[in-house]
């Protein structure tokens, strides 16, 4: 009778075995798969790039007179600037704002600089750039961007990040749910009138990149 328990033992045991083992490789599996979920959603949200906010132009920006782009800002676009703008400057995230979409004026024009300010939508060709508001300029010399750009549509990046600091807390131009970019024509050499300039422009972005 003992002997011929033996088989059946043995078989359990092998059975038990067996299991086990297939109980092994399914956890091996789930784990493999939460892992891989886990990583997708962190390829996906890499993916979907830095936050950002934009506002469309509603007219070109002539003469003197600045004109105002109001940028509509999401909750969790407001909550990062107000973060980015409370950070020291080497641990901010780099805050950036873009023009986009601009054509050159003509080549005839005078050589003529566009400033840049945010929350400061009384500015004109006499707001000085020691201003707090001031973000940053860019140039057109012949009708070309910079020192030598082509006369097709272009665009601009500012760094942004400087004027939140300088501003201090955010919380009263946050608060309207938009930010107020306002970009004025000045001209490059004394003397000279910008009042006959016109530059259109499609759109002002501002955005958020994380720093690696």
């Amino acid at each position: 009778m003992p002997m011929r328990r033996r088989p059946a033992a043995r078989l359990l045991g092998t059975l038990l075995f067996v299991g086990s083992v297939l109980h092994a490789a399914d956890s091996r599996a789930a784990a493999a798969d939460a892992a891989g979920s886990a990583a997708g959603g962190a390829g996906a949200a890499a993916a979907a790039g830095p936050l950002a906010a934009e506002g469309l132009a509603t007219m070109p920006i002539h003469g003197n007179q600045g004109v105002t782009v109001a940028v509509p800002l999401s909750a969790p676009v407001r909550e990062a600037l107000a973060r980015a703008a409370a950070a020291p400057a080497g641990a901010a995230p780099a805050v950036r704002l873009s023009v986009e979409g601009i054509e050159p004026p003509a080549a005839a024009t005078p050589p003529v600089g566009v400033r840049v300010f945010l929350d400061a939508p009384r500015a004109d060709a006499a707001t000085p750039i020691d201003d707090p508001h001031y973000v940053g300029s860019f140039t057109f010399f012949d009708g070309r961007a910079g020192s030598g750009g082509a006369a097709a549509k272009t665009a601009f990046l500012l760094d942004l990040g400087h004027t939140l600091r300088a501003l201090g807390s955010p919380e009263r131009w946050l608060r309207r749910g938009d930010a107020a970019v306002t970009l004025v024509a000045v001209p490059l050499r004394r003397g000279e009138s910008v009042e006959a300039v016109s530059i259109p422009f499609e759109k002002v972005r501002i955005s958020l990149h994380p720093r690696p």
